[in-house]
């Protein structure tokens, strides 16, 4: 499908984006996505559109460093249809100290440990350090609302003064990369001060504050969300999904994965759904592990059934 990027449609193999800064954004995609949830990754590349804030896709040997996007409350980035990420929006190749203008800072930020500090610990204590922290209440509920003018219990919108990234028909959304192919490779990048959303009612999609979709054969590490992250359907269905760093962990090519050293902030909410995970929404793939990982954020869904 075709691509769309604030700096590049497409970081082909080999080529370096390093270094970029985007202040301010506004992106409207109609995009296309036709893909099913028996689809493989060569399949849904090809049946989509990818838009990102940096690169709409990131190809295999390609690298985007340092690259990031201002928390900046008046930019947006909307797609009908596809892949929509806030770094990229399809990534085969290497994304690394990249995603919120926070990142470098949250990544080189100095604590001082205590002696019972795991390296996630001091992770989420540089996040703290530079202003990310779990929200301090519980969304409040309002019938056929859209997510997005939901409101804490007793305070602001859950959008308000965020950089917002909003999948309204059909798609995968993350707030790095919407999809990581099996060649994707990921560090030190951070969600910052965000609002996602995916309106899909699709089953086969995945929504994260990081990935939104993972099918990589590659080791995951210092990933932080910050981002609200939200998942909302049209009418309730208990098997649809949301997670903090990752959506749907869907790799059927390798076992031999880790997650490690990754933290999340940021609430997790399913509007008329289950499945709100804080590392991981919902982990259909082979093999893997998860280690040293931090869950700081509220955890919500309203999906209810009689038992």
């Amino acid at each position: 499908g075709n691509c769309y990027g604030a700096i590049a449609g497409i970081n082909e193999t080999n080529a370096i984006l390093k270094d970029c800064t985007v202040k301010k954004l506004t992106m409207q995609i109609r995009g296309v996505y036709s893909a099913a949830s028996t689809s493989s990754a060569d399949e849904k590349e090809k049946s989509a559109t990818h838009a990102g804030g940096i690169a709409g896709k990131n190809e295999k040997d390609a690298t985007i460093e340092g690259c990031s996007l201002k928390d900046n409350k008046d930019s947006s980035l909307t797609a009908e249809y596809g892949m929509l990420g806030g770094v990229t929006g399809f990534n085969k190749g290497t994304v690394t100290m990249s995603g919120s203008s926070i990142t470098k800072a949250v990544m080189n930020a100095k604590v001082t440990p205590k002696a019972y500090d795991t390296e996630a610990d001091q992770m989420a204590e540089k996040a703290r350090a530079k202003g990310l922290k779990e929200d301090s209440t519980y969304v409040e509920w309002k019938t056929s609302a859209q997510v997005e003018d939901l409101k804490y219990q007793g305070g602001s919108k859950v959008s308000a003064d965020c950089l917002k990234i909003r999948m309204t028909r059909n798609g995968n959304i993350g707030g790095i990369t919407a999809y990581n192919g099996t060649t994707g490779e990921l560090a030190e990048c951070v969600s910052g001060n965000w609002f996602l959303v995916n309106k899909s009612d699709a089953i086969g999609v995945g929504t994260g504050g990081i990935i939104g979709m993972n099918e990589s054969e590659k080791n995951l590490s210092k990933l932080v969300n910050g981002a609200f992250v939200g998942r909302q359907l049209s009418e309730a269905k208990t098997n649809r999904f949301a997670g903090g760093i990752i959506g749907n962990q869907n790799n059927s090519t390798s076992k031999d994965w880790t997650i490690d050293t990754c933290i999340n902030f940021g609430t997790v909410y399913c509007f008329h759904s289950h499945y709100s995970g804080g590392i991981i929404g919902q982990w259909t793939g082979t093999g893997g592990n998860i280690q040293n990982c931090q869950n700081y954020g509220n955890l919500q869904t309203t999906y209810s059934a009689s038992w």
